[in-house]
């Protein structure tokens, strides 16, 4: 089963400013989550409202499950 990723217009502006091997890194990063969102270095931050955080170098990506 594969999930739909849906990306805000400011995360997407932000991703184009960073520097290239950080972009690939994210986007590797964002199609395992549209394979599995719950991936194991996922960490719940607010109980109840499926708000997920990972990081990745010195950022961190914010995220929720709907279903």
């Amino acid at each position: 089963m594969s999930y739909q990723l849906q990306l805000v217009s400011t995360a997407a502006r932000q991703i184009e400013k960073l520097n290239p091997e950080v972009q690939q890194q994210l986007v590797m990063k964002l199609e395992k989550l549209t394979l599995n969102p719950l991936l194991e270095e996922a960490r719940n931050i607010e109980a109840g409202k499926n708000l997920y955080v990972l990081t990745l170098n010195n950022y961190r990506l914010v995220y929720r499950i709907q279903k």
